[in-house]
């Protein structure tokens, strides 16, 4: 809600960026449009950093960390074990968590607006 009413940049850390800021992250790309593999992409970029961990590197801990991670945080705003989020319309579900969580469609457009402009 914050956010909606404050211009960009917007600085959003925690200690390493995969976890809290991992999620606010995901949950700003999906809302803007992201697909899947963009989302994972970026999110895989803090494992690259700080241990070294890319998908020709260690393939099978770049795989456990996306499903047990990133997966995770976005079947959380999804809420439907049944949706296939690797081709699912990410921004849709971004946008009910949000308004879910008290924001209102006012709101969540000012914020598009200022993030995708």
């Amino acid at each position: 809600k914050e956010l909606a009413k404050l211009e960009p940049p917007y600085l959003i850390h925690c200690t390493e960026g995969k976890d809290r800021t991992g999620f606010i992250c995901m949950l700003v790309e999906a809302l803007a449009g992201a697909d899947y593999q963009q989302i994972a992409d970026d999110y895989m970029v803090t494992y690259d950093n700080y241990y070294g961990i890319t998908a020709d590197s260690e393939p099978d801990k770049y795989q456990t960390i996306l499903e047990k991670n990133l997966d995770a945080m976005i079947r959380s705003i999804v809420g439907d074990e049944s949706i296939d989020i690797t081709n699912a319309d990410l921004s849709v579900y971004a946008k009910n968590y949000l308004l879910k969580a008290g924001m209102s469609e006012e709101e969540i457009t000012a914020f598009l607006n200022r993030i995708c402009e």
